[in-house]
This record gives structure tokens, C-alpha cells and sequence, in this order.
């Protein structure tokens, strides 16, 4: 029968610098079309210009879910975790607040 073949594409905006891989018509704009079969950490080699032996920590945030590589990465997810912990604490009345009542 025939073959399918699937392929991925993704679009990454970057503010802060240019990006020199990939194509796109706008500064600081990054498309990438991968095979079907690759992976988050493929992506994450073709941002970071990785060859794979050398892969730097890193970290995506999609859809409500983090995806972490490397010992940075893990670093990274555990302050904004934490960070968020607390801010959601503040907004609750958890912790952070204090009672004005007294015994």
C-alpha cells in the first residue's frame, strides 16, 4: 500500500536575539519542520545547534506541561515550580499572608 509519511512543524518566537538556523521571514522568527518520528530532544538540538554529544540543559513549556533535559533544565523547572507554589499560596491565603486576629 502506500507509504505515509508525517511531519511536524514547529514555529519559535524569540524576542531578546536573531536566530541564525531555520528559516523565517521575521527577526527573532524560527520554523522547523521535523520527521514525524523526532523527538522534543531533536527539537531542542536544532534551537540549541546541539550535535548531540554536547545536548546544553533546556527546558519547553507546552501546554501546561514542562519537559526538561539536563541537570540546568531540572534546575530551572524546580525555581519556577516553586515560584508559581508560592504565588498561588499568596493568592489562596496560604502561607504567606498572615492572620490580623487576635487570641
Amino acid at each position: 500500500g502506500p507509504r505515509v509519511s508525517t511531519s511536524v512543524r514547529f514555529e519559535a518566537m524569540r524576542h531578546s536575539r536573531n536566530y541564525g538556523r531555520g528559516s523565517g521571514l521575521e527577526r527573532g522568527r524560527l520554523e522547523v519542520e521535523l520527521d514525524g518520528r523526532r523527538t522534543l530532544l531533536d527539537l531542542h538540538r536544532v534551537l540549541t545547534g546541539s550535535t548531540g554529544s554536547d545536548d546544553p540543559s533546556g527546558m519547553f513549556f507546552i501546554e501546561d506541561r514542562f519537559y526538561v533535559h539536563g541537570e540546568l533544565g531540572g534546575v530551572i523547572f524546580e525555581e519556577i515550580t516553586r515560584w508559581l507554589d508560592e504565588d498561588e499560596d499568596e493568592a489562596d491565603g496560604g502561607p504567606a499572608s498572615t492572620d490580623s486576629k487576635t487570641k
